[in-house]
């Protein structure tokens, strides 16, 4: 490079070569420097008003007066350039984050704005040198077998059904162990993705015609108007939980028709807790169907032992 600074050693070594006569070539592999600096500092050397063999006799500082450039004095205007452009970086990296705007457009626009902008090269490596500063990065170790990442891919698969035609969505199912990157990929024909809460599909699962006559049981969640008017065509008992509103509050008997549906619930409700607190196995890790189906199955026959003792111990008191 040609604004390359070189040692004080390496400029008294160049003016003996340059007193021998060499060629900037031949010097440049003598010193293992590029042509550039040499091509650039022997000019400067043969500009001063003295000789090679005087200038060898000069002590470094007067040396150093001649060949290197003195620091150019604080830019003032460069400094308030600086900080109006500090000003607009979060524009700017908002507005990179945007459909089809690109550095251009955002330099031109910036050019029309300022009254003494930056070259458009100056420009992006400042643009550059904020993008990097504002991306913050975490490497994670993981362990073997220690995690499993699970979620929903963003856009879903599409297939038609060939007897009837219709188009059928899909939610993809991602599954990674992050440590050894293995990955697992499925099509759910009857699953839907996380931001879909289960009331929505309520109409879904009563959808067998042995349904009819029964109860259902479910909290306030999933109290609506559209559900109790599908139990009430589907011949369903609904015993979903009432819910208050703003300025509206349950009342007296509301409470208690809700207190008499939880005994019911809570019978289910407290196997999963048991299961989650007690026994700490909400969470499987097989790596295939047919050993999580194993895994629920002696999860379930483990709660019915502990039941069992639980039923006796209160038999015998």
């Amino acid at each position: 490079m040609s604004n390359k600074v070189i040692l004080m050693q390496q400029i008294r070594a160049l003016i003996q070569l340059l007193e021998q006569g060499m060629s900037f070539r031949a010097i440049a592999a003598e010193l293992r420097l590029s042509r550039q600096p040499v091509t650039l500092y022997a000019a400067r050397l043969k500009s001063a008003s003295c000789s090679l063999a005087e200038l060898r006799q000069l002590p470094d500082a007067e040396l150093a007066k001649i060949v290197y450039h003195a620091a150019p004095p604080d830019n003032l205007s460069d400094s308030q350039r600086r900080k109006d452009f500090n000003t607009r970086i979060d524009y700017f990296l908002t507005e990179l984050k945007r459909t089809g705007v690109t550095r251009l457009l955002l330099w031109e626009e910036y050019r029309k704005e300022c009254t003494d902008p930056y070259q458009y090269t100056q420009f992006c490596t400042l643009l550059k040198e904020a993008s990097n500063t504002s991306k913050a990065t975490m490497h994670l170790v993981h362990a073997p077998a220690a995690m499993m990442m699970v979620d929903f891919a963003g856009d879903k698969m599409n297939y038609v059904d060939r007897s009837t035609g219709e188009v059928i969505s899909c939610p993809v199912l991602v599954v990674v162990l992050p440590f050894s990157k293995y990955t697992f990929v499925m099509a759910l024909n009857k699953a839907t993705t996380a931001n879909i809460h289960d009331s929505e599909m309520l109409e879904e699962l009563l959808d067998k015609k042995e349904d009819g006559g029964q109860r259902v049981y479910a909290d306030s969640a999933y109290r609506s108007e559209a559900l109790e008017e599908i139990c009430r065509k589907k011949n369903i008992e609904s015993n979903i939980h009432e819910k208050g509103y703003r300025n509206k509050p349950l009342t007296k008997r509301q409470k208690q028709r809700n207190k008499k549906k939880s005994k019911i619930r809570a019978r289910v409700e407290h196997i999963f807790g048991f299961m989650t607190n007690t026994m700490n196995e909400m969470y499987l890790h097989y790596r295939n169907f047919v050993r999580n189906q194993a895994g629920i199955g002696l999860m379930n026959l483990t709660y019915n032992l502990f039941r069992l003792v639980q039923l006796k111990v209160a038999l015998k008191k």
